[in-house]
């Protein structure tokens, strides 16, 4: 198959009906302009129809058939009858992938039916023509209206679309419009349609359109004007209707609707294309290309072909067809062939399309033979076919000589072809209006695979400008007395030619110009004198007249690009060094934009790069100094007083060089260099001063000075192009060292010397004294000098590195010349050096580099308080303190403080005791039933100074110091909480309402590495310091970290008891610490509380057996049997009853007696929960 598309389509559309047969067609006509022929001056109409074999036949499509062109507007001829003259099968082609059945079988129109049911729809296409007899469209006088003669065929029959919302009915339409050959008479007289007048295109590639997914396509309809009249391609509305319904002023009422659900076509969008790839359609040479979505269907395109004569529309065909888009991924997968672009005898250009893929163009002069190769390869390793269409290609069409296509090779895989066309004048076609012969020739170079069902196919647009032989003008060389030779090029294989060249010179590009001379061909040389070209540029262009024998086009001038001669200009420079400034033109500027990104200046042919030539001495000559792309350069002075000469030439491809004119320039130094200035002098990591300066106006080289205190200044050295100088023999690591310089050019010109205007500059010396006691180092350096408005300041730079490789940098800035570095620590290793600044910091100078690792007493590295906890067997804190025991200390000193208070006190000194991992410590003197407290233990050096060491031996602990806060609880009785107790927890399964209640509140403890994980709360009853080994409550600060550190005890149940209770917590570090969790955590004071004892004694009781009343007792709340006592007296004093249980009372009876009626006293004795001694006495009435 010679043209499938290939693309990516995954979207499939199933409600498509293929009853109907028609997916395409065009109506041309051609005029019969040979006036030999019987039929001068008539129309032949063609009418090509495409018809999908898979749909119902198409009856008239055999001999003898016709099918009837509708002539709109033309009430002489309204219709026109076209008879079939063939049918052809454009199916694809190539080798079969399956047996006959399946779906990778080459099918066409004859086998499709044994193919999967549905599978071929679309793909299997007959091409059926149908010409007309040679038709009169009205005789003389007949002339098209204003808006055209519209020819329309219509069928019923088209094919579903997916671009389009329904199927509708087919309707071809084309047009002609009437024409003058006179554009200067107005109002036009148009031409009669007899004889006929232009011919409409016609198209040269199949309309063969299955295409698979995936791969980016290109692809032209390759109209061809017989006439060669201008062509331009647009997207255009496919109709629906009949030619009854038809209306030549509303043509577009019986557009097709896009639909635009599943993808947004449109008319200028009537295929699915990705935005890497879209749709384009180009107007000059009709190529379409793009890369496709994932959307799978049959999609109706419409291209309008519009022919422009004279500046005038003249004609409109439109072409449409059906393009299948298929998912070839259940087949094998296939790849479509790749071009090399064209070689042979012309430069070819390229450009890409939107689908990403190459097209090529050339210009050539008639006479000239086009010759190329282009080899197509494929990676699949299939049989290839390689084609080139076009109308020069065919016979028929072609004007004189026609081209030719070969092949030279074919293998599988690749495929070897050979254009050939030996163009001449007759291929030249002049547009009236237009005044220029000129012709632009297209082909479609096409290679395809034979993979089924779709080849796989690659298209490439190549265009050929055919331009008359104009004069290839070249070069233009200046002699040494500004006359200049003109060398030109004319095409080898020119024939039928009788060539004069007219020479025009200006010395002013926009003229006027002087014709100066008149060459004959073949010659193609011309010397001007008398040009005074090495004074200014000067102006040339070629004029070719007569250009060709015999040929439709003989006279008309062909005109050369215009160039300029190359004019060299040179000035002395008096910088450092002396310099030629040296600047030229070029000869042309190229204006196309096509062309561009070849080359910018020039002609195409010419070199890229210009050739210097130098002469500095009559005995040396001339010489190539270098090459330049550019017009300017500058040339060095090789002495220090001479006149050399230069010229500019630059060679072409042809043979010829263009040359510039001569110029010479003194050169010459007798100026001193300015002053240098040294930016800084510094010592590098050698220990070597180095001297900087700015680049000195003059100077070619610096000669440096060394000061000495015995000798004074002393040269040390002399360097040439270089703006620093390192002192091999410096001796800066120890002392300080003072440099000047001095500017000189190559001709020993000199300045000033730094030192004769204070511009002198040392070298900074650092020196450090190391202070063990107080772990510091002392630095101190010189003062840096003679920067204009002085040193602004010294930075100190730090660098340390601990015993562990990490490394730490830090800056300080100071403004004097010594500094004190605190905080040094042992066996790290220290590398400090200073920077000086000027006034705003562009200038740095730098110190020597002082490197040592400090042998100090071992400072510890690491200090941390494990716990503090409250001893309650005496109330004291105990406290436990981690230690570096591998330190050199004296001594630790325990500081303590009234938590929040913040006012520390040295309350002990602990000696540091050798291979000890911990120190203990009692705190007797602290009040821990009223205080929480706050402690911190620091170590004390050998010099007395007190140490600050973090927490842990480790990077994220560096700036942590241990401290460590006992807890303090506190206990109040019965608070009032008739308004709700918030947050706070109490016991469980009670209420506070009407209720005895101890309130218990702590603070946190602070601070452990792990954190605290838990409070645990433990509680003792009647005021002993047995406690439940059962936590009362447990905080967990992990998952509840803001519950408040209180809690609620419910103690109404214990009213038996004598009221005393006690309370402590105990704090439960979490497992993150690095050291491990403190062990029994820590525990805070003992807090008791008292609840106020209650007794209750009745004045009267009745023991007379009803059950009622029958036993005297008090009734008591919280009072304890301890020192209980409970009597009764007569008033005779009698003790009639006493016990010292308080669950006991007196049933009215003395020694198994009842005693009377009467009154009687009695005496109750108890200690209450603080331990005070209480009695009451009062008297009871007994009534029986």
């Amino acid at each position: 198959m010679k043209k499938y598309i290939f693309l990516i389509i995954i979207i499939f559309f199933t409600t498509r009906s293929f009853s109907s047969h028609f997916v395409g067609g065009e109506i041309t006509w051609e005029c019969i302009s040979d006036p030999t022929n019987v039929d001068f001056g008539k129309y032949i109409f063609q009418l090509k129809v495409y018809r999908d074999c898979t749909g119902i036949d198409f009856s008239s499509a055999s001999p003898g058939g016709q099918e009837t062109l509708t002539v709109h507007d033309n009430p002489l001829v309204p219709n026109i009858a076209c008879f079939w003259d063939n049918t052809v099968d454009i199916s694809a082609t190539g080798v079969n992938g399956g047996a006959l059945g399946s779906l990778q079988y080459c099918y066409d129109c004859s086998n499709y039916a044994t193919a999967p049911a549905g599978s071929q729809t679309g793909k299997v296409i007959h091409q059926i023509t149908y010409r007309s007899l040679p038709t009169d469209l009205g005789g003389n006088g007949s002339i098209p209206p204003v808006t055209g003669w519209h020819f329309t065929w219509g069928s019923a029959a088209r094919n579903a679309a997916d671009n389009m919302t329904t199927a509708g009915s087919w309707l071809l339409r084309a047009i002609m419009y009437p024409y003058t050959k006179n554009t200067n008479i107005v109002p036009f007289v148009y031409e009669d349609a007899f004889p006929c007048f232009d011919s409409s295109p016609i198209f040269k590639e199949e309309a063969k359109t299955v295409l698979c997914l995936d791969v980016p396509f290109s692809y032209s309809h390759l109209a061809f004007d017989p006439d060669f009249d201008s062509l331009s391609y647009n997207w255009a509305y496919p109709l629906q209707g009949s030619s009854f319904s038809y209306n030549t002023a509303t043509p577009l009422s019986d557009t097709m609707s896009y639909q635009t659900a599943v993808y947004p076509f449109s008319v200028n969008n009537q295929l699915p294309s990705t935005p890497a790839g879209p749709l384009n359609l180009n107007n000059n040479t009709g190529e379409i290309s793009f890369i496709a979505t994932g959307l799978q269907g049959v999609f109706l395109t419409c291209v309008k072909v519009t022919t422009v004569k004279c500046f005038q529309v003249i004609s409109e065909v439109f072409r449409e067809v059906q393009v299948v888009l298929t998912d070839c991924a259940g087949f094998s997968s296939n790849t479509p062939p790749t071009f090399s672009p064209p070689v042979g005898t012309q430069t070819w250009y390229s450009y890409i399309n939107s689908a990403g893929l190459p097209s090529y163009y050339t210009t050539v002069m008639a006479g000239e033979l086009v010759e190329f190769d282009v080899t197509a390869n494929d990676v699949d390793m299939q049989n290839l076919s390689l084609e080139i269409e076009g109308a020069q290609i065919d016979l028929a069409l072609a004007l004189s000589n026609p081209a030719n296509f070969n092949i030279l090779s074919s293998n599988p895989g690749d495929i070897t072809g050979r254009f050939s066309w030996q163009s001449n004048c007759d291929h030249l076609r002049e547009d009236s209006c237009a005044g220029f012969p000129n012709q632009e020739f297209n082909f479609n170079l096409k290679a395809y695979d034979d993979f089924c069902p779709a080849n796989g196919t690659t298209i490439a647009n190549l265009t050929i400008n055919l331009i008359p032989p104009t004069p290839d003008f070249r070069c233009t060389e200046v002699d040494s007395l500004g006359n200049v030779d003109l060398h030109w090029y004319y095409p080898t294989s020119l024939i039928n030619a009788d060539i004069s060249y007219d020479i025009f010179y200006s010395k002013n590009l926009n003229g006027s110009y002087t014709k100066i001379g008149t060459v004959d061909f073949p010659d193609s040389t011309f010397n001007h004198q008398g040009s005074d070209a090495h004074l200014s540029s000067s102006f040339y262009y070629l004029v070719a007249k007569g250009v060709c024998i015999n040929s439709l086009v003989n006279d008309v001038d062909s005109i050369s690009d215009t160039l300029r001669t190359i004019y060299l200009d040179a000035k002395a420079i008096n910088s450092v060094p002396i310099v030629a400034s040296l600047d030229w033109n070029h000869m042309r500027e190229n204006f196309d934009i096509a062309t561009q990104a070849l080359y910018q200046y020039n002609v195409f042919s010419t070199d890229t790069l210009y050739s210097l030539f130098y002469k500095y001495d009559d005995i040396t000559g001339y010489n190539l100094f270098s090459k330049y792309s550019d017009t300017l350069t500058q040339k060095r002075s090789d002495f220090c007083s001479y006149d050399p000469e230069f010229y500019i030439q630059i060679s072409d491809s042809r043979g010829c060089q263009s040359k510039s004119n001569l110029v010479s320039v003194h050169l010459g130094d007798d100026e001193d260099p300015d002053n240098p200035v040294i930016t800084d002098v510094s010592v590098n990591s050698n220990g070597q001063s180095v001297i900087s300066w700015k680049p000195t106006i003059g100077a070619e080289k610096y000669a440096i000075y060394l000061y000495s205190s015995i000798d004074g200044w002393l040269s040390i050295d002399t360097v040439e192009n270089s703006f620093s100088y390192t002192y091999l023999n410096s001796n800066a690591i120890e002392q300080s060292e003072l440099f000047s310089i001095r500017a000189l050019d190559s001709c020993d010109n000199e300045s000033l010397a730094s030192y004769d205007f204070n511009g002198e500059h040392n070298s900074i010396f650092l020196e450090m004294d190391l202070a063990e006691c107080s772990y510091s180092a002392k630095l101190d350096w010189n003062e840096y000098i003679n920067w204009q408005n002085g040193t602004s300041h010294y930075v100190v730079e730090v660098q340390e590195t601990d015993v562990s490789g990490n490394l730490f940098n830090s800056q300080y800035r100071v403004s004097n010349n010594s500094f004190n570095l605190l905080n040094i620590t042992d066996s790290h290793e220290y590398i400090i050096k200073v920077n000086a600044y000027n006034f705003d910091s562009t200038y740095v100078a730098v110190s020597n580099v002082i490197t040592f690792v400090p042998n100090l007493p071992k400072k510890p590295n690491f200090n941390y308080i494990d716990y503090v906890s409250v001893n309650h067997s005496n109330g004291s804190v105990d406290l436990s303190c981690l230690i570096d025991n591998q330190a050199v200390i004296s001594r630790y000193d325990i500081m303590r403080s009234i938590s929040g208070e913040n006012s520390y006190t040295n309350i002990a000194q602990i000696p540091f005791i050798a291979n000890a991992s911990s120190i203990l410590f009692n705190d007797l003197e602290a009040s821990t039933s009223a205080n929480s407290y706050r402690y911190l233990v620091y170590p004390i050096d050998t010099c007395g100074e007190r140490i600050y060491v973090p927490s842990h031996n480790s990077i994220s602990y560096a700036n942590d110091t241990s401290f460590a806060q006992t807890i303090l609880v506190e206990t109040r009785a019965n608070i009032d909480y008739s308004s709700g107790v918030g947050n706070i927890p109490y016991t469980n399964g009670e209420s506070v309402d009407n209720q005895y209640t101890n309130t218990i509140m702590f603070n946190e403890y602070d601070k452990w590495l792990g954190n605290v994980d838990y409070y645990r709360l433990f509680r003792s009853l009647d005021g002993g310091y047995t406690f439940s080994p059962i936590p009362l409550y447990e905080w967990d600060r992990l998952s509840n970290p803001f519950e408040p550190l209180e809690y609620i005890d419910v103690v109404t149940k214990f009213g038996k008891d004598n009221g005393r209770m006690c309370y402590y917590i105990q704090a439960i570090e979490g497992n993150s610490n690095p050291y491990g969790s403190a062990t029994g955590g820590s525990f805070s004071n003992i807090s008791c509380v008292t609840q106020t004892p209650l007794t209750f004694i009745p004045t009267v009781f009745t023991p007379n057996g009803d059950e009622h009343n029958e036993i005297f007792q008090p009734v008591s709340f919280f009072v304890d049997e301890l020192g209980y006592s409970f009597s009764i007296y007569n008033r005779q004093g009698t003790l009639l009853f006493t016990t010292n249980n308080p669950s006991k009372g007196w049933d009215g009876t003395f020694k198994g007696r009842i005693v009377p009626n009467g009154e009687y006293v009695y005496h109750l004795q108890y200690i209450n929960g603080l331990g005070e001694y209480t009695e009451q006495i009062n008297t009871i009435t007994l009534i029986r």
